[in-house]
């Protein structure tokens, strides 16, 4: 990957992971539909840090996406239809973000997606197949496969926490179009990206250990 300064605020580095696959360029476009926090977490919020704009969509955080993301359209509802028709004024879009809660509405949301008009370069789809529904994970791969899209990484996972401590769990795809991305080099940088954030994941699930074992020790 190439040698880039940037502050990542996504979970696991999507952030940097389109920014790398679209030549570390400024002034790019998005769709973060399921943002989230506007900043901690985000997808999209260093890509604005960077020039981009787009348009971002979160029932839950609406106001605070409004206050905090200046140069995106924000939308409370992710199925607006003001969002498809935003889309379409574009023929390409450099990032496309999806995440809603629960997994059954990113399924929805991406089958009525315009995929037939507007082609993403590059794409992270959430489909949490730790929840054991791999019927949803099948349903997104095949749509993403159908509009010729390629998968750069397959059940990226994060970080999830339960009673007995830290633990890494497959969450979502990542895509890339190879009419504007190379596949062998989207491959490379996700799976540098992966990588780094698994070998962090491990450090602190090990630190956590360590603490739980020896408390006095580790203070």
């Amino acid at each position: 990957m190439a040698e880039e300064e940037l502050k990542s605020f996504s979970q696991a580095y999507q952030d940097a992971f389109a920014i790398a696959c679209n030549g570390w360029k400024a002034n790019g476009t998005f769709v973060d539909l399921g943002a989230g926090d506007p900043v901690a977490g985000s997808n999209t919020f260093a890509l604005e840090e960077r020039g981009w704009s787009g348009l971002v969509a979160d029932i839950a955080t609406e106001n605070e996406l409004r206050a905090k993301r200046t140069r995106s359209n924000v939308y409370k509802d992710a199925f607006d239809p003001s969002v498809d028709e935003e889309i379409r004024r574009h023929s390409v879009i450099d990032f496309l973000s999806l995440d809603l809660e629960p997994p059954e509405l990113t399924l929805r949301r991406l089958a009525s997606l315009p995929l037939c008009r507007v082609k993403f370069k590059v794409a992270c789809v959430e489909h949490d197949l730790y929840r054991g529904n791999e019927s949803i994970r099948a349903a997104m791969r095949g749509i993403m496969e159908w509009h010729g899209y390629r998968m750069a990484a397959a059940d990226v996972r994060m970080l999830a926490e339960s009673e007995d401590g830290l633990f890494l769990v497959p969450v979502e795809d990542w895509w890339i179009h190879p009419q504007f991305v190379s596949l062998p080099a989207a491959i490379d940088f996700a799976g540098v990206l992966r990588g780094k954030y698994e070998s962090e994941a491990f450090e602190k699930i090990a630190f956590l250990e360590r603490c739980k074992a020896q408390p006095e020790e580790v203070a």
